[in-house]
């Protein structure tokens, strides 16, 4: 071949071309290059082995020039292009013995570190035969892109004089260069370095986990309030949630009841605070003071930087504020708008419904915010409740998602939610199998959730021995309806029949009388029709007060709307049955002195002259919703909603006033049963069997504090009353409306918990009785039993009932309680037989559970200790927590990182692409927890190619740092198949360290397997419409044989 006198490889000219052609002419070949990369040498072929020696000085491209940069630069170009090479060739064909050249002298290399070196020459000595040496001198480094793709300049020498000089001149600069053999050895071998299996299950394991958090910085480390007061679970949840939010704008933190996710969100706040960000705290107000006013005032408020932004960059709302008119200022709301930078939600589910007043207003408030959601319950009755609170940074874009593959958001959780209708009863036998929404992708992205379980183990693996108290479920409270409401039970039952009611509940069904009445509306009105109905029957299994409570404040409503739109009918109503119409508004009133947020109306009611009661003060007290309970009565409709000429009202206002007249002949009869004076005066609580088997109970159980739950405040305050006539001593009360200091009794019930001791709290408390109130948020560990007076129809209550005491424990202040073992006692008062047959309460509460356990799951048995059905079953699992796969394999992260720290610290330095091979015939180690016990782990047991890749990133991320999200794929080579869900992969290549490499095709043979995996991959990277060229990077892979 002829040499052009300019090579430009341009048309096939390329000074690759030039250089094999000479080389096998030559003897010997200097080469001087700015960059090299020992791929393009590789490129050579066994051409330069024709050759006797070969030097190669190089600089580098920067204005850097010291020998350490320069080595630093020569090991970064060389990993890059073997990585490169690795693309085309994944066993470096060559490099073995380019490696030993350079060990035997063969090849020598130096770096040039007393100014910038720029010099392009290829300088080569003929061969005898050869009447003339040669040489290239231009512009090409001796790169592949140099040598090959660059339109270069480069001109071809053989001028015996011009080559002379050009060798003196190389030899001069040869004697100036630094030799780094040694460097340049080190950088091949981690290429040809053969890796034992558990380095790439470790790999894998580390590169998996790693894009998930934010690592750690000197500021958290040596700076941090907060964060050195964490456990490594919370440190990890609060690193996962900033990368989180980093990506999506928003974070889900679902970890249990009771693991500490205020510590998290609390670091958050300090986080964002050091940032300079303004920040907007949302809370129930049962837990705004308790919890994070206080948590705030003594970790925070102690360092002054703090006390300053916090008066200037932090705002406190309650959840109340939100729902409320007026609850938050026109300048407040402006300024959350338009300033705020992050907000944080703790008890997040309160804004699953998007409808609401509150859910409007946070959807404002949140576009375009850092938007961090704390709830154990992120689904409390389907699954539209996790997408609305992941919707507040979604923001209504259906496309939000389409970067990992989901273009349709909000059909996304419709799909899901239909599958869990159409599945039904399979839903039982299927949920042992994985639960639906841990590997939904959506979830996977935004959600953290630890379950108990793995918090230990996690902790464990930290040398950290976590406390959490024993739960002993006691057997239920048995107790007879029929005793409590004697021959009025019969009666009760069959007037609110389902199918054969006495009563109409007609001003809540007026559609019923409707000349043209709409399907729509029809459906709407059965619906609080039903409500109403199960909300009377619920409260009357709570107790007899509620019962009574609520039928009067049903007469109310009837008696107003009555008295709008047929004031002569009322008025002859009431005139027929003034006697009880007068004691019905006399329990309202003595009901409306007890509320605080009514007190104002209540004032205004003893200031009436003429009516005995302000039908419009009355009304506000009935409906009135505080936003902390559910409401008792669904609001009727309005005066606009209604229009009379529309309706048959000559039948619809005789079937109110039927239902009046019905409600009062059952109150009649409800004061002549239970006041030893029929119009009032003090009840007779003997006749209460539900009461007296609570007071039986509260003799018996030796425990020296005890928190009651009922759903209803009017239950409440009867129980108050009662217990307090019964001599049951330090007894205090709360619910929504009550006027108590709930700091203050909070702190005397659960002072050590509450950073008090018993002295500074005041009288104590040590027996508190609540509504659901203080179900979330609270610590209340110093007390040791809970008991359910009723049964929420909502699971999801019920575990955060428990969780109050059920929750993570410190050793000091347990110390300080002298409780060796902590216990939690759990006694529930299950709805007698009689009455499960129409309410069906307990079947209501069994679907719920499976239903959030195939989704998301619920930890622990929580009803009763005996009970066998597969509903309870699970929900026993699941307090503790049946740890998922990603738990599991986090646990073994800890562990490989723990017990191999050598071999982990350098797992991100290791090269890509990294190859093993394990028999499939090998089996894993068992995977134990903390007790020793197997955990069981099904294997397919099938060969193939596990492949770990690191996707491309679709959009720009925030951070410039961050990494692409890593994805696992088994390439099924005896079914032709590609797996992907990680719980199916995992048991297939998890080893340990004394697991021995075993190949049988190696990285050659087995390209036809990754190009199949890749091609998979391609077809996702089409689908989520990833840029032109954006393709994955394969950090290790692993031959199962």
């Amino acid at each position: 071949m002829q040499i052009p006198t300019i090579i430009d490889n341009v048309n096939g000219n390329t000074l690759l071309k030039a250089l094999e052609t000479l080389i096998l002419k030559s003897v010997n070949l200097d080469i001087a290059t700015g960059t090299f990369e020992i791929g393009a040498f590789l490129s050579l072929g066994k051409t330069w082995q024709h050759l006797d020696g070969i030097r190669i000085l190089m600089g580098d491209e920067t204005s850097k020039r010291t020998k350490e940069h320069l080595i630093k630069a020569l090991q970064t170009v060389t990993d890059e292009s073997l990585e490169s090479e690795k693309e085309k060739d994944d066993t470096l064909q060559g490099l073995a013995d380019v490696r030993t050249a350079i060990r035997r002298g063969k090849i020598v290399i130096r770096v040039y570190d007393r100014a910038k070196f720029h010099a392009k020459l290829n300088l080569m000595q003929a061969e005898d035969s050869s009447p003339v040496n040669f040489s290239t001198v231009g512009s090409s480094n001796f790169t592949l892109p140099g040598l090959t793709q660059n339109v270069e300049l480069n001109t071809f020498i053989t001028d015996s004089t011009h080559i002379g000089k050009l060798r003196d001149w190389y030899n001069d600069r040869w004697e100036e260069g630094t030799e780094v053999r040694a460097e340049l050895l080190r950088a091949i071998e981690r290429h040809l370095k053969e890796h034992p299996p558990f380095t790439i299950y470790a790999k894998a394991l580390h590169a998996y986990f790693e894009g998930r958090e934010k690592p750690a910085d000197e500021w958290e480390e040596n700076e941090s309030v907060i964060y050195r007061t964490l456990s490594q679970y919370q440190k990890d949840g609060y690193h996962a949630a900033l990368q989180i939010a980093d990506t999506w704008n928003g974070a889900l933190i679902c970890d249990g009841v009771g693991s500490g996710k205020t510590y998290i969100g609390l670091m958050l706040l300090e986080r964002a605070l050091e940032e300079n960000k303004r920040v907007l705290l949302i809370t129930p107000k049962s837990v705004a003071e308790s919890v994070w006013n206080s948590q705030i005032k003594r970790q925070l408020r102690s360092k002054s930087k703090y006390r300053r932004l916090l008066r200037d960059h932090f705002d406190l709302k309650l959840h109340t504020d939100l729902g409320r008119k007026g609850g938050i200022s026109e300048d407040d709301l402006e300024h959350f708008q338009e300033r705020i930078d992050v907000i944080i939600i703790d008890e997040a589910h309160h804004f699953r419904n998007a409808s609401s007043n509150r859910g409007k207003l946070l959807m404002d408030i949140a576009r375009g915010k850092e938007l961090y959601l704390l709830t154990a319950t992120p689904i409390n009755n389907s699954v539209d409740d996790i997408y609305h609170l992941i919707n507040y940074f979604g923001q209504n874009r259906s496309k939000y998602f389409s970067r990992i593959g989901v273009f349709n958001f909000r059909k996304h959780f419709r799909d899901i939610d239909k599958q869990l209708e159409d599945e039904g009863t399979e839903i039982a036998e299927k949920v042992e199998e994985g639960d639906l929404l841990r590997q939904d992708p959506i979830l996977k992205q935004v959600l953290i959730q630890r379950s108990r379980k793995y918090i230990k183990e996690s902790e464990q693996e930290s040398g950290v021995d976590i406390l959490f108290p024993k739960r002993v479920i006691e057997p239920t409270v048995d107790y007879s309806l029929k005793k409590v409401y004697g021959s009025l039970y019969d009666e009760l039952r069959t007037a609110f029949d389902r199918n054969y009611p006495f009563i109409n509940l007609a001003i809540y069904n007026t559609v019923r009388y409707h000349k043209k009445p709409e399907k729509q509306l029809e459906n709407r009105q059965k619906q609080i029709v039903g409500l109403i109905r199960t909300l009377v029957l619920k409260r009357l299994e709570s107790s007899w007060r509620s019962f009574e409570a609520t039928i009067e404040n049903l007469l109310l409503k009837m008696a107003e709307w009555l008295k709008i739109y047929a004031p002569e009918r009322f008025e002859m109503w009431e005139n027929t049955n003034r006697r009880w119409w007068n004691v019905v508004q006399d329990h309202i009133l003595e009901r409306l002195e007890e509320d605080d947020t009514l007190q104002e109306q209540s004032q205004q009611v003893f200031r009436l002259q003429e009516d005995r009661i302000a039908f419009e003060t009355l009304q506000t007290y009935v409906t009135a919703n505080p936003l902390e309970e559910e409401n008792d009565i669904a609001s009727v409709e309005t005066e606009d909603e209604f229009v009379p000429e529309d309706h048959d009202l000559d039948r619809l206002f005789g079937d109110v006033v039927d239902d009046m007249n019905f409600l009062t002949l059952l109150l009649s009869k409800i004061y002549r049963s239970f006041y030893a004076d029929e119009v009032g005066g003090e009840p007779d609580t003997e006749k209460d069997d539900k009461l007296q088997q609570l007071l039986k109970l509260l003799k018996s159980a030796p425990y020296e504090k005890r928190l009651i739950f009922t759903e209803f405040c009017d239950t409440a305050r009867y129980l108050n009353t009662q217990l307090q006539n019964a001599g049951v001593a330090d007894i205090a009360q709360i619910d929504s409306r009550r006027k108590v200091n709930r700091e203050e009794i909070i702190q005397r019930f659960s002072p050590f918990y509450n950073d008090k001791t018993p002295y500074q709290s005041g009288e104590p408390v040590n027996t508190l009785i609540t509504t659901d109130v203080l179900a979330e948020g609270l610590n209340l560990q110093d007390a040791s039993v809970i008991i359910n007076y009723d049964l929420h129809w909502n699971p999801v209550r019920l575990m955060q009932r428990i969780g109050r005491l059920d929750r993570r424990l410190d050793a000091n202040i347990e110390a300080k309680l002298n409780r060796t073992e902590a216990t939690v006692h759990v006694w529930n008062f299950l709805p007698p037989a009689e009455l499960e047959d129409i309410l069906r309460l307990r079947r209501r509460v069994d679907g719920k559970i499976l239903r959030i356990s195939r989704t998301l799951g619920i930890e622990g048995k929580f009803v009763s200790p005996d009970d066998d059905n597969e509903t309870l079953r699970l929900f026993n699992e699941r307090y503790d927590g049946t740890a998922n796969v990603e738990e599991l394999m986090n646990l073994e992260r800890q562990r490989i990182s723990e017990s191999n720290p050598e071999l982990w610290r350098q797992l991100p330095n290791l090269p890509k692409r990294l190859f093993s091979g394990k028999d499939v015939n090998v089996k894993p180690p068992q995977m134990r927890n903390r007790d020793g016990e197997i955990i069981p782990l099904k294997r397919i047991g099938d060969v193939g190619v596990f492949c770990c890749y690191e996707m491309p990133i679709v959009e720009k991320p925030k951070d410039e740092k961050s990494k692409g999200e890593i994805k696992w794929y088994f390439y099924d080579s005896d079914n032709d198949s590609i797996i992907e869900d990680v719980s199916g992969i995992w048991p297939e290549i998890r080893c340990d360290i004394e697991t021995k490499r075993y190949t049988e095709e190696g990285p050659g043979g087995l390209r036809d397997a990754l190009k199949k995996v890749e091609k998979h991959i391609q077809k996702h990277l089409m689908k989520i419409q990833a840029p032109m060229g954006a393709k994955p990077k394969l950090i290790a892979w692993l031959e199962i044989c």
